[in-house]
């Protein structure tokens, strides 16, 4: 007999949702990846196509986030 969480790890697995459920998770990990001061005016929607969708309380926190987003681009790099 196969151990339940064996069992539902090969299904997962087996029947594609395992890209899905990494996908929540990063979502679900929003506030603990960014901290509690852009969270509050951020929050992670979902991702398509490989692409995080925030939605910003206001435009200003969209610029920030947008400017954040190029200079960290440029650490990586």
């Amino acid at each position: 007999m196969q151990h339940i969480g064996k069992a539902l790890r090969g299904f997962i697995k087996n029947s594609g949702l395992e890209k899905v459920l990494d996908q929540q998770s990063l979502i679900d990990s929003w506030e603990d990846v960014v901290g509690e001061k852009i969270s509050k005016n951020a929050k992670a929607k979902s991702i398509e196509y490989g692409v995080l969708k925030v939605q910003t309380v206001s435009p200003t926190w969209r610029q920030e986030l947008h400017l954040q987003k190029k200079r960290d681009y440029k650490q990586i790099k």
